[in-house]
């Protein structure tokens, strides 16, 4: 926390910041006790997963070829029933030997991608309210999750989805706002770095698959908007030999992914997975605080309409009315790129036979980015994240979600003893610290 902070008059952002900091560190310090004292959540994909990898570490002669399976792009992390982009994570963590145990391995590999997405939030959330405290609440709700803090005990790949997702709404901002111009070299480096680490999630998860493409192609337009060629042409030309090498694998996911939206045995109604969704795996306290920011711009568009700087007959934006910093115009392009893929997810969500609790979370993590950016955007006076009521509103929400969290690990399925994920039930992604040992390799935590 800045300085600032800590010397404010003010004794409520004294309070928040501390809480914050004492939040961030106690979350992180429980899911390190859970890597060594507790047992691990196991699943029939995640066994799956376990062997494999291991099979990999050992059949790779050297930890090279494991550090080019994560930081290029790679068709044999392609199948032909899922995108496997995790597994080369848990693989180059087992060949760093950083741990005897392949169990504990798996679960730092988990540690250390949870630490990228807070980081990344953090930088984000940053950027689009200029406060410290809007971004250390936000990282905190966001890492105390059930969906986040649970899937990170589980090796499971939507730990690499929920970090490559992040990854694609900040690397356009980013790029947006390098502008290196006369430098060129710096100008095509930018390019080639944006959409080498665009590439490296390629193989997320084929449902997280339009995100990735959508996201690139605004990039792309993003650069010309700015006339930035030589950025736009490394970017589009290094974008492009990515997408080749996951070609044919792709062309097999995309005729998988329509057969699984279509698996029945998946479906819940939405009165039941609506309240499941918010309560079990984004959170109350999540919940409650994007909706807050939601209300906020909402007012806000409503201010300007009133104010005659929307002209809604025309379905025009006056932009004359809106302040960027220089270099920041295509934010349109990136609002409207997440807007669609809230529609998109939202409409998918709304006519699929199967709707897990993790249907949500590419809808959610749109959404979440479509806030962030709708701030920066709609220039949101940053005034509104300072001020008490707002602080008082993140201080019960972090309260909150220590109080939910601790009765998921603690309390809940008698602490643990009688937690048991059922197949093809909505999933209770918060289980508790305390689950039963397991009894022998094949034991799961899942009922089938």
């Amino acid at each position: 926390m800045a300085k600032n902070i800590f010397i404010s008059k003010n004794w409520l952002q004294i309070i928040l910041a501390i809480v914050i900091v004492i939040s961030i560190i106690g979350i992180l310090a429980l899911r390190i006790y859970a890597i060594y004292n507790t047992v691990s959540i196991h699943t029939w994909d995640d066994i799956g997963y376990r062997n494999y990898a291991i099979e990999s570490a050992n059949y790779i002669g050297n930890i090279s070829k494991a550090l080019q399976d994560v930081f290029l792009p790679n068709a044999d992390l392609l199948d032909n029933s899922r995108a496997i982009g995790y597994h080369s994570w848990l693989v180059l963590f087992l060949k760093l030997r950083i741990s005897g145990n392949p169990e504990q391995v798996f679960q730092l590999a988990n540690l250390g991608l949870l630490i990228f997405q807070a980081i990344i939030l953090f930088i984000f959330a940053k950027w689009s309210t200029k406060s410290q405290l809007f971004a250390g609440t936000l990282t905190f709700l966001y890492l105390s999750s059930p969906i986040v803090f649970g899937l990170n005990r589980w090796v499971m790949t939507e730990n690499y989805v929920m970090l490559g997702l992040l990854v694609f709404s900040c690397i356009p901002i980013w790029l947006f706002s390098q502008d290196f111009r006369p430098l060129y070299r710096r100008e095509i480096l930018a390019g080639i770095g944006g959409a080498w680490l665009i590439g490296m999630f390629g193989t997320i998860r084929e449902y997280a698959l339009p995100s990735f493409f959508l996201t690139a192609i605004a990039t792309s337009m993003g650069l010309i908007w700015q006339k930035r060629l030589d950025a736009f042409l490394s970017f589009t030309i290094i974008f492009a030999i990515c997408c080749l090498t996951f070609l044919e694998g792709w062309v097999q996911l995309f005729k998988l992914s329509r057969y699984r939206v279509t698996q029945s045995e998946y479906y819940h109604p939405l009165q039941e997975w609506i309240p499941h969704f918010f309560v079990h795996v984004i959170g109350i306290a999540l919940a409650v605080f994007l909706l807050v920011n939601i209300v906020i711009i909402g007012i806000n568009i409503y201010q300007n309409y009133q104010s005659k700087q929307w002209d809604f007959k025309q379905f025009k934006l006056d932009l004359s009315s809106i302040r960027f910093n220089q270099g920041n115009n295509p934010l349109q392009l990136l609002w409207l790129t997440n807007f669609s893929l809230v529609l998109l997810y939202s409409f998918i969500i709304l006519i699929s036979q199967s709707r897990q609790a993790r249907a949500g979370i590419l809808l959610i993590f749109s959404l979440l980015s479509l806030i962030l950016i709708s701030i920066r955007y709609f220039n949101i006076s940053e005034k509104i994240f300072k001020a008490s009521w707002f602080n008082f509103i993140s201080l019960i929400l972090i309260f909150l979600s220590w109080g939910i969290t601790y009765h998921q690990l603690f309390i809940a399925f008698d602490g643990g003893k009688s937690y048991t994920h059922t197949a093809y039930d909505l999933e209770y992604y918060n289980h508790p610290l305390y689950l039963r040992p397991l009894r022998s390799p094949e034991d799961m935590h899942t009922e089938l």
